[in-house]
């Protein structure tokens, strides 16, 4: 529909708001039906529409998101949002080239690659309405979501909302999450204004069952793999995906309140590491320096459930104008277009064409049939200048020209033993020993909880 709306002469409309370039495709009847992002207008990308102009695989607005990974970002959330839970819109990788985007200076026409997601017709957004208008369920497949991917940008602009009618005839406000471009980051470092439902009334209510067992059966690792499959992710941004997985899924297995998770994963403080930031550092420690772990504290002996369960069952999500999942297929949502002649030689294409993008996921190559052993690591672009990080100099180096008052006051007052190496893969015997420790550490967390509520009762 969107590819014969483009043969009609239907121009892509860009957006009006955000910070990077964003495209609605219309069909026929000049309705939007998808949105297009292209990789090289991202924040910081070569062709940025809005004037942030850099390289691709610089850092861009948020830590631990570097330019050109959004696109990627966007896939692995649809992909991890299983069973379309949280009403992620349908997204896939696409290549389309059109002359109203935002080519290169030398007016050369191109073809991008970007993420291609479907248009959610919606009443509103979240930030023109009271979170009281939202029922819990609504909520609490969005916190969950957003703790999974590590988002560091929830804001209430990017929660679509639907007005729809139940089976029992009751209306409901169904909130649709996008933008999920800042997700997924190589350093957990999210503060409380990251995320627009932190102080919601929603988060002191216990999970339905529902909600919980759909928490529960999910395997992080198989979901991971999946993602690996269609879309890079560098290692510590797959490490940290373990990490809230791990947190999420034993903080709802012990009943733990989303209140107090979004609590251990937030910063309350914007210059203090959160407690999860915390606990990710002393179990690093001691892998790197192979400590080994203390015998586990079997906890549903000590602290049986302290929360009522919830046993009222909640409604979908899904709706008759969703597409269902196994329907949903990324391929359908494909533009197939004829690659450049000869893509692996990049002379004879202009430095700001698409080939920046990783090779393989031309669209007319099937982006979606790709080994994992064959994906490469993001940064997409080789060519950054922040590729080989471990060559910038580091801040003692800095200061050894500086004064030495100036050393005393600039130095940093405590130095992490292995801070350098947080953000770098870790080796399997350290790996295997980090989320030991981590996952120790994190019951340790859970149990005070724990303890809190029984003294609550």
């Amino acid at each position: 529909m969107y590819s014969t709306g483009l043969a009609l002469g239907f121009t892509p409309e860009l957006a009006m708001d955000g910070t990077g370039g964003t495209y609605f495709l219309k069909d026929p009847a000049q309705r939007k039906i998808v949105c297009f992002k292209p990789q090289n207008e991202e924040p910081f990308g070569p062709c940025n529409p809005r004037g942030f102009v850099g390289s691709l695989g610089e850092a861009g607005f948020r830590k631990g998101v570097l330019s050109g990974e959004a696109c990627e970002r966007e896939v692995a959330a649809f992909l991890l949002d299983k069973d379309h839970f949280a009403s992620v819109p349908a997204t896939t990788l696409a290549e389309i080239k059109h002359p109203a985007f935002k080519n290169s200076d030398s007016g050369n026409v191109v073809y991008k690659m970007g993420s291609l997601q479907e248009f959610v017709r919606h009443d509103d957004v979240a930030s023109d309405l009271s979170p009281s208008l939202f029922t819990p369920h609504q909520v609490h497949k969005i916190v969950l979501l957003d703790m999974r991917l590590v988002n560091t940008d929830r804001n209430d602009g990017n929660l679509l909302v639907r007005r729809r009618r139940l089976p029992d005839g009751k209306a409901e406000h169904e909130l649709i999450p996008i933008d999920h471009g800042y997700s997924i980051p190589d350093t957990i470092e999210i503060a409380w204004c990251d995320w627009c439902w932190y102080n919601w009334p929603q988060l002191k209510v216990p999970l339905s069952d529902v909600d919980r067992q759909y928490i529960l059966n999910l395997n992080v690792e198989l979901e991971i793999q999946n993602v690996l499959t269609h879309v890079p992710l560098r290692p510590a941004c797959r490490r940290n995906l373990r990490v809230a997985g791990l947190l999420v899924e034993k903080g709802v297995r012990r009943r733990v309140l989303l209140y107090d998770l979004a609590r251990i994963m937030c910063r309350d403080d914007m210059d203090t590491p959160s407690t999860l930031e915390n606990l990710v550092h002393v179990a690093m420690t001691h892998a790197l320096e192979l400590h080994p772990v203390p015998p586990p504290i079997v906890v549903d002996q000590v602290y049986p459930s302290t929360l009522p369960s919830t046993t009222t069952s909640t409604t979908s999500v899904s709706s008759n104008n969703n597409v269902p999942v196994a329907a949903a297929s990324p391929a359908a949502l494909r533009i197939i277009t004829t690659a450049p002649p000869n893509p692996l030689n990049q002379e004879d294409h202009h430095e700001f064409d698409s080939l920046k993008s990783p090779l393989g996921f031309w669209a007319s190559l099937d982006p979606f049939d790709i080994p994992a052993s064959s994906v490469p690591m993001s940064p997409t672009c080789f060519t950054s200048p922040r590729h080989h990080v471990e060559s910038l100099p580091s801040w003692e180096q800095l200061c050894q020209g500086f004064h030495a008052d100036a050393q005393q006051v600039f130095k940093p007052t405590t130095t992490p033993k292995y801070h350098h190496l947080q953000g770098r893969p870790l080796g399997a015997r350290e790996e295997k020993l980090f989320f030991r420790w981590l996952d120790h550490l994190i019951e340790d967390e859970l149990r005070a909880i724990l303890d809190r509520y029984a003294k609550n009762l």
